[in-house]
């Protein structure tokens, strides 16, 4: 069967600008493909991603809390991280990390200030820095989506809408679109406020 599929020169176009973005982070800046499906919009996490990177960097602290949590290991683990995002910031979270019970979990490592420490070098490199293209974030609206998502260890840091000179739209009409058509009480936007 052969079948025909039309692209607008706006769609083909501002499609173009993600692929070439998401492909100079995927080539050139090491970061991996995220996959839009493994967003959960009530927790904003990247559940994949998230639970790779603990269970990669801290396997003694996951396996405390899947003992104490049982079943409902992921659901309580992902809570735990909403929350303290949403009572304290996604820097402050990034920072400092997060207790759940006795378990203490870091969601990132830092960046060493020289390559004496092998050890804090190696930490580093475990995170996981990733773009995902096409996030569906809102619960209310299930259809809005954002062009691209920056991730760090599955947690959303950077938010992109694009726009091209060539659909006769530019940054204004990125930041129009932000104020305008984005609900400021979404929990993707709100997880900077308390930071």
């Amino acid at each position: 069967m052969n079948q025909r599929i039309f692209i607008t020169p706006k769609a083909s176009q501002d499609i173009d600008l993600e692929a070439l973005i998401e492909k100079s982070l995927l080539t050139e800046a090491a970061y991996i493909k995220g996959e839009s499906g493994d967003y959960d919009r009530n927790y904003c996490i990247d559940k994949t991603q998230l639970l790779q990177f603990l269970r990669q960097t801290q396997p003694t602290q996951v396996t405390k809390l899947e003992t104490s949590y049982g079943k409902r290991f992921e659901e309580r683990l992902f809570q735990r991280i909403s929350d303290q995002i949403k009572t304290r910031g996604i820097v402050d979270v990034f920072r400092n990390g997060i207790k759940a019970g006795e378990v203490s979990l870091t969601l990132y490592y830092n960046l060493p200030t020289s390559q004496l420490n092998p050890q804090a070098s190696q930490r580093y490199k475990d995170n996981i820095f990733s773009v995902t293209r096409q996030v569906y974030f809102s619960n209310d609206q299930k259809r809005r989506s954002l062009d691209i998502v920056i991730f760090i260890n599955g947690l959303p840091l950077i938010t992109f809408e694009l726009k091209n000179n060539l659909t006769t739209q530019n940054v204004q009409d990125a930041i129009k679109q932000y104020k305008t058509d984005r609900d400021p009480k979404e929990t993707l936007f709100n997880l900077v406020t308390n930071s």
